[in-house]
C-alpha cells in the first residue's frame, strides 16, 4: 500500500521537468516603446542571426525584423508622412499602433485590426519577421493616415488604396534607401545610393508604357490592376495622383481637410471633392486625365518627350502650299515636304513659305530633348542657308538647291533612326513596366 505514494516524489520531479522544458520552447515576448510612444512594438520570435540583404542600395527586397530596429523605422516613416502633410513632427496623436512581429516567410500576409474605445482608437498590425521593404513602408503609412483621418471620429474612414500607395511612393522616392540604414548594418549589408533628380523618373517609364487609369479605378481598383503588373501601374499611377495633388496652391491643407472629411462620408469620393473642391467627378475626373497628359507628354525638364518631340518635327516640315485659283471649286491648301517645295516651286515661293518652317523648328527647339533639339536646328541651318544665298545664275541655283536637297535627305535619315530608338526605348518600357516582387 505504501508503493504508490513512494513514487510522487518522481512524479513531480517529471511534471517539473515538462513545465521546464515548455516555458523553454514557446518563445518570450520582447516589447519597445517608440520615441512618441504611440507604437508599442513586440515580438515573438526567437533570437536568431541576422540574414545577409543581398543589396547594395536601394529599397532592400527583404528585411528582417526586430522591435528595436522596426520602432525606429516607424517613427521615420511617421515624421515623413508629417511632413507631407506640412504638420510639426511633434504632432499631437491619439491612436495608440501596436506592430507585433510574428516567425513568418517573406511573402506571408499581415495582419490588420482596429477598434474604437471610449478614448480613441487602437491598432494592430502583425507583421511577418520577413518583409519587403516596400511592403514595410506602405503599411506604416496606411495605418498612420488612417490614425490622422480617425481621430476624434466614431467611425472609421473609408481610406482610398491610392492614398497610402501614392505616399509612400513619394517617401520611397525621395528617403527610402537611408531609413532603411539600420537594417542594412545590422545585416551585414551596404548602402550605395544616388537620389534621382526626378523622384519620378521610374515611375514615368510605367507610366508613359501603360494606358491611362481613371481617378474612379485607382479608388476601386478592377481586377486587372490587383495583378503583379497591375499593381506596379497602380502604384506609378498613385504616385503621380499624390504629387500633383500637393503641388496645388494648397495642396497640403486640402490633403489634410480630405483626410478629417473621410470618416463623415460612406465612400472617399464624396470626402475627396469635398477636400480637394472640384465640385463634381466630372471635373475631378477630368482634372486628372489632363494631369496624366501632360505628364506623358513631357520629361523630367519639361521638355516633350522624344514620340511626341518627333511628331512635331515632321509635321513642321510640311509645307502648306498655297491652292490654285478655279472656279466654282473651294480652294483647299494641301501639304508637301520641304524637298519636293523646294523641287517645284519658284525661288519667290521659296523666300515666301520656308520662313514659317523656319518659326516652327524654333518652337520645337526650344521644347524638345537634347537630340530631336539639335536635329531641328540642324533642318534650320540648311534652311537660312539656302534662302541666305542670292545665285546669279540659274547653274548656280541648281547647284545650291542640289546640295541643299541632299542635306536634307540626311537629315530625313537620321530622323528615321531616332523613331527607331524612340519605338525600342518605349518597347523597352513596357518590359520594365511589367511584374515585380513587391
Amino acid at each position: 500500500m505504501n508503493r504508490p505514494a513512494a513514487n510522487w516524489p518522481l512524479a513531480l520531479a517529471v511534471l517539473l521537468c515538462l513545465a521546464s522544458t515548455a516555458t523553454a520552447a514557446a518563445p518570450r515576448e520582447r516589447t519597445v516603446i517608440s520615441k512618441s510612444r504611440q507604437y508599442t512594438v513586440s515580438s515573438t520570435v526567437p533570437n536568431q542571426r541576422p540574414l545577409a540583404l543581398g543589396v547594395e542600395g536601394g529599397i532592400p527586397a527583404r528585411v528582417q525584423l526586430t522591435p528595436y530596429k522596426l520602432a525606429h523605422f516607424a517613427e521615420n516613416v511617421k515624421d515623413h508622412v508629417l511632413r507631407q502633410l506640412q504638420l510639426p513632427l511633434q504632432e499631437k496623436w491619439s491612436g495608440r499602433i501596436h506592430l507585433n512581429i510574428f516567425p513568418g516567410k517573406l511573402g506571408e500576409k499581415h495582419i490588420f485590426a482596429k477598434k474604437r474605445y471610449l478614448d480613441g482608437w487602437r491598432y494592430r498590425l502583425d507583421l511577418p519577421e520577413m518583409i519587403s521593404g516596400v511592403a514595410l513602408t506602405r503599411l506604416i503609412v496606411a495605418v498612420q493616415l488612417e490614425e490622422f483621418a480617425a481621430r476624434n471620429a466614431k467611425t472609421a474612414p473609408p481610406m482610398p488604396p491610392w492614398l497610402a500607395e501614392g505616399l509612400s511612393e513619394r517617401i520611397l522616392h525621395t528617403h527610402g534607401p537611408v531609413m532603411f540604414v539600420a537594417f542594412h548594418s545590422g545585416a551585414g549589408g551596404r548602402l550605395n545610393h544616388r537620389f534621382p533628380l526626378d523622384p519620378l523618373a521610374a515611375n514615368r517609364r510605367i507610366i508613359q508604357a501603360s494606358p491611362t487609369i481613371s481617378f474612379l479605378d485607382l479608388t476601386l481598383p478592377p481586377v486587372e490592376l490587383k495583378t503583379d503588373a497591375g499593381r506596379k501601374m497602380l502604384r506609378a499611377h498613385s504616385h503621380l495622383l499624390t504629387t500633383k495633388l500637393l503641388a496645388r496652391p494648397q495642396g497640403a491643407a486640402e490633403l489634410k481637410k480630405f483626410l478629417r472629411q473621410l470618416p463623415q462620408h460612406k465612400n472617399s469620393q464624396h470626402a475627396f471633392l469635398v477636400g480637394f473642391g472640384f465640385g463634381t467627378m466630372l471635373k475631378a475626373e477630368q482634372w486628372w486625365m489632363l494631369a496624366q497628359t501632360q505628364f506623358r507628354s513631357r520629361d523630367a525638364f519639361n521638355r516633350w518627350i522624344p514620340g511626341l518631340a518627333l511628331t512635331h518635327l515632321g509635321d513642321a516640315l510640311q509645307v502648306r502650299v498655297p491652292p490654285k485659283p478655279a472656279p466654282d471649286i473651294a480652294p483647299q491648301p494641301t501639304l508637301t515636304t520641304v524637298q519636293n517645295f523646294l523641287r517645284t516651286a519658284t525661288r519667290e515661293d521659296h523666300l515666301k513659305w520656308l520662313n514659317a518652317v523656319q518659326q516652327r523648328l524654333i518652337v520645337i527647339q526650344l521644347h524638345a530633348p537634347p537630340k530631336v533639339a539639335k536635329l531641328a536646328r540642324d533642318y534650320r541651318a540648311i534652311l537660312i542657308l539656302y534662302l541666305s544665298q542670292k545665285p546669279n545664275s540659274d547653274s548656280k541655283q541648281a547647284a545650291l538647291l542640289d546640295i541643299t536637297l541632299r542635306k536634307l535627305d540626311e537629315l530625313d535619315v537620321i530622323r528615321g533612326d531616332l523613331k527607331t530608338v524612340h519605338a525600342a526605348e518605349k518597347e523597352r518600357g513596357k518590359i520594365i513596366a511589367g511584374p515585380q516582387p513587391r
